[in-house]
């Protein structure tokens, strides 16, 4: 009786320890005044981020004909995500690492990102609050206020 009691007790354990690592995949976008509009994918433990503000204003400077190239990569990182230690362990296109450590908060991701300061808050694609912030966003002010 006492092995059955001590392995139903173990079980649930595990099981509490298992749910309490949210499963956070899914299609995030942040709305920052200084990066624009960012989207992230999370699909298991692969991750995509793109700065899609950034890769426009990139694309209207460097169009014309003597207009500048523009480096964008910095404006696409991959990698994979440890949903147990919190961490994101990104590349960009050129292969430079970024390590980044992150927050869940609900149906937010707060991501961490060392010399930036505050963090960058991610919403959840179709949440509630995801619609009033992206509604309330000025996309096109943030783009022309930008600079590389």
């Amino acid at each position: 009786m006492k092995k059955i009691i001590t392995l139903l007790t173990i079980v649930s354990v595990f099981a509490m320890l298992v749910g309490c690592s949210k499963d956070v995949s899914g299609d995030y976008k942040a709305f920052n005044k200084n990066a624009g509009i960012v989207e992230m994918s999370i699909y298991e433990e692969d991750i995509d981020v793109i700065f899609s503000s950034r890769n426009e204003y990139a694309e209207i400077m460097s169009s014309g004909l003597f207009a500048p190239d523009i480096d964008t990569s910095m404006n696409k990182l991959t990698g994979k995500i440890d949903s147990k230690k919190k961490e994101m362990k990104l590349r960009n296109e050129a292969g430079d690492k970024v390590d980044v450590t992150y927050e869940v908060d609900g149906d937010k991701i707060i991501m961490n990102i060392e010399g930036l300061g505050k963090g960058i808050t991610f919403y959840k694609e179709d949440t509630d609050e995801y619609k009033e912030k992206s509604s309330k966003f000025d996309e096109e002010s943030v783009i022309n206020n930008m600079s590389y």
